[in-house]
């Protein structure tokens, strides 16, 4: 899998030069297209130089590679487009994504938040999905970098608007967002704000699953019912206990595992994988 990884990788890498080239060739050579259209096509060669093959680089791990092609294409963003346009928020919110892997918090929260700042200024949101990704990022951040009064209020901003993207029906996203919120209400020592929000949590991923075996089901169960014992409800903690490790399928290893922590965006995200989401998914 990793040979095919790299091989898929390596023909992005010589496409992406390919069209490049081939994006300069056509806007010199070809002197029937109107100027806008040359620059339109002279910017997709930008696009595919700086853009993707950022992504290309992150995606492999070159970080500073990555940071630099970020970094030069948001320059020339900012001059043909303006600062505030919503191509500049995206490289904005890239730069911001590499900072955060590198674990340089304060300078991926500056990118995320001027990010956001530029969404915030167009008159109107035609990007409400780029908006809650961004506003996740910023909570995530602040979360690590342990500003966790500042990172609860951002999870409960991000979770108003991904209900109001994605409708009130229970998705990946919102899960995820209110796993970490249930987990920023446990590290300030709100124990029963933690255990409300676990309750919830295990009924969304109960109904995820739709009451089959699932890990991040069982998980939830596990995080529950080990509130329960610190809150001294001892029997409702052997109840969820019992049921993680049979009707939700973690058996009894489930309950020695630690919890990591992007566990719960990694198993929510496996019931996406496994098709799962959907009521009546499984007969479809």
């Amino acid at each position: 899998l990793r040979n095919v990884k790299k091989i898929i990788e390596d023909d992005i890498q010589t496409i992406v030069e390919e069209f490049t080239q081939h994006t300069k060739n056509h806007a010199s050579c070809n002197t029937k297209i109107s100027l806008e259209v040359r620059n339109q096509i002279l910017w997709l060669g930008k696009v595919a130089q700086h853009y993707i093959m950022g992504m290309v680089h992150q995606r492999k791990g070159n970080l500073d590679e990555a940071l630099k092609l970020y970094t030069a294409f948001l320059t020339k963003a900012r001059h043909d487009l303006g600062h505030s346009h919503v191509h500049v928020a995206t490289l904005l919110f890239m730069k911001g994504s590499v900072f955060f892997e590198q674990r340089k918090l304060a300078q991926a929260l500056l990118a995320q938040l001027a990010a956001l700042r530029i969404h915030e200024k167009q008159s109107q949101q035609q990007h409400p999905r780029e908006v809650c990704r961004i506003m996740y990022s910023i909570s995530r951040t602040l979360h690590d970098k342990e500003e966790y009064r500042d990172a609860l209020h951002m999870y409960q901003r991000t979770l108003q608007a991904q209900k109001q993207c994605f409708g009130p029906q229970p998705s990946i996203v919102t899960v995820t967002t209110m796993c970490n919120i249930a987990r920023v209400h446990h590290i300030m020592g709100d124990v029963e704000a933690a255990l409300l929000e676990n309750e919830a949590i295990v009924a969304l991923a109960q109904t995820l699953a739709q009451s089959r075996p699932h890990p991040f089901w069982a998980n939830r169960l596990v995080i529950l019912g080990n509130i329960y014992v610190e809150t001294g409800q001892l029997d409702k903690a052997m109840k969820v206990f019992d049921t993680a490790v049979g009707r939700a399928g973690g058996g009894d290893a489930i309950l020695l595992r630690a919890d990591d922590y992007d566990v719960d965006s990694r198993l929510a995200n496996s019931l996406h994988k496994a098709g799962l989401q959907h009521p009546c998914a499984a007969t479809a």
